[in-house]
């Protein structure tokens, strides 16, 4: 994926609108694409300050609210694990697996999905743009024994244990 055809995506969107395409959000938008996994808006403002760039948290909603709308980056609900966001710009269906125990949100892609999705738009008459699918489960470790590796770890951000399936 190159950085700057998103960069484009994002500077056409804002030049639409009549909107200024400011450092921060050139910044914010650099740091979401250098990300891996889903991420909460917490987590993408510390990571924000913790390499010297002191943007404000409504800079930051801010800006992934603009990126949000040019379809840039997609939104999720994780249940009780809370919001979190995810670059979307050429990337392949992804679809993830929370572990209800510790919240861990797994990447999965499965080519039978989009073969689904398909049939579906065609016997319904319509053109699947997008689509979001969330499975919820429990690891088999932990249904086996009551522990989860990933318990302890994924504490302060479920999505630092991502492993994308593909």
């Amino acid at each position: 994926m190159n950085l700057g055809s998103v960069e484009a995506v994002f500077f056409e969107y804002l030049q639409e609108r009549g909107l200024r395409q400011t450092p921060e959000r050139l910044c914010i938008l650099r740091r979401v694409y250098a990300m891996n996994g889903p991420f909460t808006a917490d987590t993408l403002l510390d990571d924000l300050r913790n390499s010297q760039n002191p943007l404000s948290r409504a800079t930051v909603y801010n800006t992934l609210e603009l990126l949000l709308e040019c379809r840039l980056v997609a939104h999720h609900q994780f249940g009780r694990f809370g919001s979190y966001y995810e670059k979307s710009h050429g990337r392949r269906q992804a679809d993830h697996l929370l572990c209800t125990n510790c919240g861990r949100i797994q990447e999965f892609c499965d080519p039978r999905l989009h073969a689904i999705m398909q049939d579906a738009g065609q016997a319904l008459g319509q053109r699947i743009q997008h689509h979001q699918l969330h499975l919820h489960g429990v690891c088999h470790l932990f249904e086996s024994t009551g522990q989860c590796p990933h318990f302890e770890s994924s504490k302060a951000d479920p999505s630092s244990s991502s492993q994308p399936m593909h």
